[in-house]
């Protein structure tokens, strides 16, 4: 009879490891899903202060008609982005798009000094450096929770709980190729 007892506590010492076990990986896939979330309404954050912005420079059109469609492209980028599908080479796409608007406004702005006199632009201006470090900080907290939940169901026995219970796939980090190619280190 002791011995049955014993198996029976053994049973469900295995049995609440694999509940933990499968609650952890849960848990971790729910922290990305949040976290890439919390990413897309920055971008969309963003992408309100874009027509503040598209309005101020629409009055220089005549000096710089591109630069309008280009920040009208880079709204419809980031609207394309979903809350429920994590797209890295997306976002990739949205942050390269941002980041040439940027250069660009700047060069605009250069250009024609009378533009910075305008309060609204200095604000603005800001405003978007603000939400781009919002984004920026948004990202590293997503990608350290990619890297915790892609490691609860790649290693043991965490892989095994995934394999034939919570079933989830891998998550692919968020990566500006154009800012690692700066970079000759590979680890």
């Amino acid at each position: 009879m002791g011995s049955v007892i014993f198996l029976a506590v053994v049973a469900a010492l295995i049995a609440l490891a694999i509940i933990f076990i499968y609650n952890n990986i849960i848990a971790r896939h729910n922290l990305v899903l949040r976290a890439w979330a919390d990413v897309i309404a920055y971008q969309r954050q963003f992408n309100k202060t874009i027509p503040a912005l598209e309005e101020i420079v629409r009055g220089y059109k005549e000096f710089e008609s591109s630069l309008v469609t280009r920040v009208t492209e880079l709204r419809s980028s980031i609207n394309k982005l979903s809350e429920s599908r994590i797209d890295p080479e997306g976002l990739e796409r949205v942050s390269a798009e941002t980041s040439q608007l940027m250069a660009g406004l700047r060069v605009t702005i250069e250009a024609y000094p009378q533009i910075t006199s305008v309060t609204p632009v200095s604000g603005l201006m800001t405003e978007i450096s603000e939400l781009q470090e919002n984004v920026s900080a948004a990202l590293v907290i997503f990608n350290g929770n990619v890297a915790e939940f892609n490691n609860s169901i790649t290693q043991f026995p965490g892989v095994l709980i995934n394999q034939y219970f919570a079933k989830k796939d891998a998550v692919k980090t968020f990566s500006d190729n154009r800012a690692s190619a700066d970079f000759d280190y590979h680890p």
